[in-house]
């Protein structure tokens, strides 16, 4: 790759990174998030791959190619794992600029991913040591207090999971009154579309259900 064009991979990523790095953290701070065209609309935002997904471009079309490269790679860890966005965003930075530097100063590129990779399974081996299961309800409530950041839906939060455990189904929906209310359904469920729309009992709701 041209020089120039290593460059302006390296400023793209770090333009992301930049704006994704104050909602790293236990206590993060917001990201002001605006469309263009549209200034009254400005969202504050503390989630890494939601503020990642609002960034659809960037004005230099060079500094673009290495943002949209980090914004895809940040969407796929909120969308299989659901959390870790900024950390992700905070080693996708320095693997970048520390790679940019080593091969300017003539080190093997193949090496260097290969020790990348060495390095990726040593530090996964070793949190997957580190880490321990979260047991009792106050253990998970304690655990969602930090994503939260709320005493009464982290105790929510303790008492669903307690009770759905780990295979279990849940599903936030936004309520009709003030306060925070659950329910609790015995049951499967499956993700996927009807195989035929004859299934569907209730045609308003487009819900089946067999007693």
């Amino acid at each position: 790759m041209h020089p120039d064009a290593q460059y302006k991979l390296l400023s793209g990523v770090n333009k992301l990174a930049n704006v994704i790095r104050p909602t790293l953290g236990p206590v993060p701070r917001t990201v002001g998030m605006g469309s263009i065209g549209n200034l009254s609309k400005i969202e504050m935002l503390d989630d890494a791959g939601t503020i990642a997904r609002r960034i659809v471009e960037i004005e230099d079309r060079d500094d673009n190619m290495g943002a949209m490269l980090m914004r895809d790679c940040l969407w796929q860890v909120h969308e299989n794992v659901g959390d870790g966005t900024a950390t992700s965003a905070v080693i996708f930075q320095k693997i970048v600029n520390v790679g940019y530097r080593l091969i300017a100063s003539g080190v093997n590129p193949m090496i260097l991913r290969k020790e990348i990779e060495r390095a990726s399974d040593i530090a996964c081996k070793t949190l997957r040591s580190q880490a321990s299961s979260l047991k009792g309800q106050q253990a998970i409530a304690d655990c969602s207090l930090g994503i939260c950041h709320d005493d009464e839906m982290a105790q929510l939060l303790g008492e669903i999971f307690s009770i759905t455990g780990a295979e279990g189904y849940v599903r936030a929906l936004e309520g009709q009154t003030r306060g925070l209310e659950r329910e609790y359904y015995d049951g499967s469920y499956w993700n996927g579309s009807w195989i035929s729309p004859l299934m569907i009992t209730n045609k308003k709701t487009r819900e089946s259900s067999l007693d």
